[in-house]
């Protein structure tokens, strides 16, 4: 298994990561945008498109992290610090928030201050607000 394709297992579902410029793409032109304090966070129903996997119950993950938002250091922080709330979110969300959905979360600038728990909360409201 490459390194690229490695599949993160969640309980029952598979965190993929949204690979190219075209999955992306094809989230921002069919997803809904919500707007969070600290983020901005665009969801949508996945498709075979995005990834070669037969499990229906996956979760296509995109970030993106801007280079005005710090150093090398700090940009790794931020992505660890989303990866780590969206493993924690899917084990207490219920699963047909996440069932075959794909999202990009764009941290908008100071993401790096703000407290674990805060950003954990917003995350976890921003993924319910958008099965709504």
């Amino acid at each position: 298994m490459q390194k690229a394709e490695k599949d993160f297992q969640l309980n029952q579902l598979n965190l993929l990561p949204l690979k190219n410029q075209k999955s992306f793409d094809l989230v921002n032109k069919r997803g809904n945008k919500i707007r969070g304090n600290n983020m901005l966070m665009v969801s949508c129903l996945a498709n075979d498109q995005f990834s070669t996997s037969s499990n229906s119950l996956s979760i296509h993950l995109g970030l993106k992290i801007s280079k005005k938002l710090g150093k090398a250091v700090t940009r790794n922080k931020i992505r660890r610090r989303i990866k780590s709330i969206v493993h924690h979110a899917t084990k207490t969300l219920p699963s047909d928030l996440w069932e075959n959905k794909a999202f990009i979360i764009v941290p908008r600038k100071g993401f790096d201050l703000i407290k674990y728990s805060l950003l954990e909360e917003e995350i976890m409201h921003l993924i319910q607000k958008s099965s709504t």
